[in-house]
C-alpha cells in the first residue's frame, strides 16, 4: 500500500512538473511568438526547433533510459565510468548533426547555428543529468527542475523582445535547468573511462538512440518534412491543430518516466500490470480526445486567433494520432523492460517508414489533410507492433 501511494505521489508530482514547461510554451510564449512574427518564419522556428529536439532529447532521454536500465549491473559489480565518455560521443554529433540546421535555412547564418548547437547540448544534458533523480525516485527535484527551466523561458522571452532571437527563450530555459542539475547531481563528476561494461553499453546505447531517433522523428518531423512540402504557414496551421492533442501526450509522458523508474526494480512482471495498463491508457486517451476536441475552439480563439478557422479543420484527425501515441507511450515501458533492444528498433522503424512514405504520398494528393492521416496511421502501426512484441514475450516465458 504504501509503495502504491508512492508511485501515485511521483506520478502527481511528475505529472505537475511536466506541465509547468507546457504551459508556460504552448499557453504563454508560443502564442505571443506567433503574433511578434510572420506565419512563414513562425513556421520555420517551430521546424528549427523540432530539430533541435529530435537530436537532443533523442541522445538525452535514451542515455537516461539506458542508465536506468543498467544501473543495477554498474552497481552489483561496483564500477563506475562509460556514461560520461557516451556524452563526450553525443556532444560531437550534436556538432555533427546541428549544422544540418542551416540547410533548413537554406543559408549558413553563424549566430543561429551557435544558439542550435548550444541549446541542443543543454537539453541533452539535462534530459539525461536528471537519471540521478529518477534513480533515487526523487521527484521532487524534478518538479524543482522545471520550475527553474519555466523561469529561464520567461526570462529567454524578455531577451527574445531585446535582440529579436528567438533562440534566447530555449537558451535560458535549458541552461537554467543545467546549472540546477549540476549542483544538484554528482553523475558529471563520474571518471570519463571504459569499464569492462563498455561494449555492451555502446551497442545498447546505439540500439537505444537508433530506436529513439525513429520514435523522435515520427513525433518532430512533421513539422521538419512539412516544411519543405507545404511551406511554413502550413506548419503554423498544423502545429496549432496539434497544440491540444501534444497535451494530452506530454500529460502521460510522466506517469511513463515514472513507470520505468518502478518497473526496472521489479524481478518478474505480473501480466495483468500490463492489461490493465492498456485498459486504463485507452479510456484516458479517449476521454482527453473528446475533451480536446470539444474545447479546442474556444481556446484556440483566445490563443491563435489568426489560424483557429483553418485549424478546426484539422484538430479532430490530429487529436486522433496524438491520442494514439500517447497509448504507445504508456506501453514503452513494458517492452523495453522485457523484450529485447532490437524490438524498439523494429517497431519505431516500421513506425517511422509507414509515417514518412504514408504522410509524404498522402500530402501530395489531399494536402494537409491527407499529411494528418499519414500521420495517424503510422501511430496506428507502432501501437500495434507494441502489443504483439509484449505477446510474443509472454508467449515465449509461458513456453519456456
Amino acid at each position: 500500500m504504501v509503495r502504491k501511494k508512492k508511485f501515485i505521489s511521483d506520478a502527481l508530482l511528475n505529472l505537475i512538473a511536466c506541465f509547468i514547461p507546457v504551459v508556460v510554451l504552448q499557453m504563454i510564449i508560443y502564442p505571443i511568438l506567433s503574433r511578434n512574427m510572420s506565419d512563414v518564419n513562425y513556421g520555420l522556428m517551430i521546424t528549427i526547433y523540432s530539430f533541435i529536439s529530435l537530436i537532443g532529447g533523442t541522445l538525452g532521454s535514451e542515455l537516461n533510459n539506458l542508465r536506468l536500465l543498467k544501473a543495477e549491473i554498474y552497481t552489483d559489480k561496483k564500477i563506475s565510468g562509460d556514461f560520461n565518455l557516451l556524452i563526450c560521443y553525443g556532444v560531437v554529433i550534436v556538432v555533427l548533426l546541428m549544422i544540418g540546421t542551416s540547410c533548413i535555412e537554406g543559408d549558413l547564418k553563424f549566430s543561429n547555428t551557435c544558439f542550435s548547437i548550444i541549446i541542443t547540448m543543454a537539453i541533452m544534458l539535462d534530459d539525461y543529468l536528471s537519471v540521478e533523480f529518477r534513480l533515487a525516485l526523487n521527484y521532487r527535484s524534478i518538479l524543482m527542475n522545471y520550475i527553474v527551466g519555466a523561469v529561464g523561458y520567461l526570462i529567454g522571452l524578455g531577451l527574445f523582445y531585446i535582440t529579436s532571437y528567438w533562440e534566447c527563450i530555449f537558451l535560458c530555459g535549458e541552461i537554467m535547468r543545467l546549472i540546477y542539475l549540476i549542483f544538484q547531481t554528482s553523475l558529471l563528476r563520474e571518471p570519463i573511462k571504459k569499464t569492462e561494461l563498455f561494449k555492451e553499453t555502446v551497442t545498447d546505447s546505439l540500439f537505444l538512440d537508433i530506436a529513439g531517433a525513429f520514435l523522435r522523428a515520427m513525433t518532430y518531423a512533421d513539422k521538419i518534412i512539412l516544411y519543405p512540402i507545404l511551406g511554413g504557414t502550413a506548419v503554423s496551421i498544423y502545429y496549432t491543430a496539434t497544440l491540444f492533442g501534444k497535451i494530452i501526450s506530454m500529460g502521460l509522458n510522466p506517469l511513463t518516466s515514472v513507470l520505468l523508474s518502478y518497473l526496472v526494480t521489479i524481478k518478474k512482471l505480473k501480466k495483468n500490470v500490463f492489461r490493465l495498463s492498456l485498459l486504463g491508457g485507452s479510456i484516458v486517451c479517449m476521454m482527453g480526445y473528446f475533451i480536446c476536441v470539444a474545447i479546442s475552439r474556444p481556446v484556440l480563439e483566445i490563443l491563435f486567433p489568426q489560424w483557429v478557422d483553418e485549424a478546426m479543420r484539422y484538430v479532430p484527425m490530429t487529436t486522433l494520432g496524438v491520442s494514439i501515441y500517447a497509448l504507445c507511450i504508456v506501453l514503452t515501458p513494458f517492452v523495453l523492460k522485457c523484450c529485447s533492444i532490437y524490438w524498439q528498433i523494429i517497431i519505431n522503424g516500421a513506425g517511422l517508414i509507414v509515417f514518412v512514405s504514408l504522410s509524404y504520398f498522402l500530402s501530395k494528393v489531399y494536402g494537409l489533410m491527407g499529411f494528418c492521416i499519414g500521420v495517424t496511421c503510422s501511430y496506428m502501426v507502432r501501437l500495434i507492433l507494441l502489443i504483439i512484441a509484449y505477446k510474443l514475450f509472454n508467449r515465449y516465458q509461458d513456453k519456456y
